[in-house]
């Protein structure tokens, strides 16, 4: 028979006085400003909603809005899916799954919910994975970024998934200033988009690299070729990464040896193949065993050292080692037969890195020739200086602590013809 209306009658912006603002900040977690953030302000009033972005500060503004009235505000940055992730990310995240270390924060749990399901599990690697190897361009049910509201106190931070406001929502009287949101990028749980967004790069990586072995041959067109790959010391070693450049090669599968490679650890792209492989518990293979053998077939005849190369073109070149998981670089090194040549000169870091006992450097040269090798201090002492005489392909230098009667940091230089390169080294007591 009756009902009950309620009329709100609100302020027709610039007709009764000068509208309202409702403005605020997005920065990550450790208070980095994140710029190029879709803001979007919702109401019921007419000529909303409104978009903006965030600026170079990472501040957002809408000014001449309406008082009394309500408003919800929104972020969004779905872009650059890999900015700041890698495989150690993944090596953190399912340590955090097995309860070995478990991440400290609500938000970095809330980048590990890759995808954002409300649970960190199995199916979050393999999507993690995916994406790292350039198989899958999006993260499940996820955008790249993820906003949620600064004032947000978490009753369990532990388990954030519950109660993640990703919008403010306010009734305004007068401007309101301080509506922030922390950004989380989806899947970096180690925080390299911080310096990403400061423009410091990534994580930086220590002058140690680890270098995996292959023995290089001619191949004919057509032929199937087998290439294990071998490595003197991976010992800690908590994952890897790479891409690897193929040149008259097409990929036909990964057979596992002393690591579990499997065909979900490899992409493979338009003459790329990517990698991405992680070992909880860190690598014990020794220099003997073959790691992991690749099969190709060849389009073209030509020499295995001219055909493929670890590069960062689509995944970074790197490796995590040490309770620490510091960050080195990955090489790959073609052990040349006798008499054939190899793409060009080369010198590998020494294995082991840190070293007690003895250490071994390899190089490679593209013909037989005499090589000098120095070992400087830090202050360019000389340590030690030895020639050899360098065969075509791999060669390498065995020295232990009789050669080196110092310890601490040292850079050790080979010099070929026009070649000249040099590397850090540690000696440990």
């Amino acid at each position: 028979d009756f009902c009950e209306v309620t009329l709100t009658i609100i302020d027709n912006v610039g007709a009764c006085g000068e509208g309202r603002s409702i403005a605020g900040t997005i920065s990550t977690a450790s208070g980095i400003s994140v710029a190029e953030t879709e803001v979007t302000l919702s109401s019921i009033l007419p000529e909303y909603p409104r978009v903006t972005g965030s600026d170079a500060g990472g501040a957002y503004i809408f000014t001449n809005n309406a008082s009394n009235a309500e408003y919800t505000i929104g972020a969004s940055r779905d872009i650059n899916l890999l900015e700041g992730v890698n495989t150690l990310d993944l090596v953190k995240i399912q340590r955090h799954i097995l309860e070995l270390e478990l991440l400290d924060s609500p938000y970095k749990l809330i980048a590990a919910d890759v995808n954002n399901n409300g649970k960190i599990q199995a199916s979050d690697l393999l999507a993690l994975r995916k994406a790292i190897l350039g198989v899958s361009t999006s993260f499940p049910n996820n955008e790249s970024w993820r906003f949620v509201d600064a004032a947000q106190e978490f009753a369990d931070p532990s388990d954030p998934f519950a109660e993640v406001a990703e919008e403010i929502s306010l009734l305004l009287n007068d401007s309101s200033t301080d509506n922030d949101f922390v950004a989380i990028k989806v899947a970096d749980v180690n925080g390299d988009i911080d310096g990403l967004l400061q423009g410091n790069g990534l994580s930086t990586r220590s002058a140690n690299a680890i270098t995996l072995v292959a023995d290089d041959k001619s191949v004919d067109a057509g032929e199937t070729v087998s290439v294990t790959f071998t490595s003197r010391e991976l010992a800690e070693v908590y994952g890897y990464q790479f891409t690897m450049d193929l040149n008259g090669l097409q990929f036909a599968g990964v057979e596992a040896g002393a690591l579990a490679m499997t065909d979900e650890n490899v992409g493979v792209l338009d003459g790329k193949v990517t990698v991405s492989y992680n070992d909880v518990k860190g690598m014990e293979a020794g220099q003997a065993e073959g790691l992991f053998t690749m099969n190709f077939v060849a389009t073209e005849a030509g020499q295995l050292s001219n055909m493929l190369a670890s590069t960062s073109t689509v995944t970074r070149a790197e490796a995590y080692v040490g309770e620490s998981l510091e960050t080195v670089g990955i090489e790959i090194a073609m052990r040349g037969e006798e008499g054939s040549e190899v793409a060009e000169y080369a010198l590998l870091q020494n294995e082991p890195n840190p070293f007690k006992a003895t250490t071994t450097i390899g190089f490679t040269l593209p013909s037989a020739a005499q090589a000098q090798l120095t070992v400087l201090d830090v202050t360019g002492k000389l340590v030690l200086s030895k020639t050899i005489a360098g065969a075509a392909g791999y060669n390498e230098v065995v020295l232990g602590r009789e050669d080196i009667r110092v310890s601490g940091v040292l850079y050790y230089t080979l010099e070929s013809g026009d070649f000249t390169a040099t590397k850090k080294m540690i000696v440990i007591e």
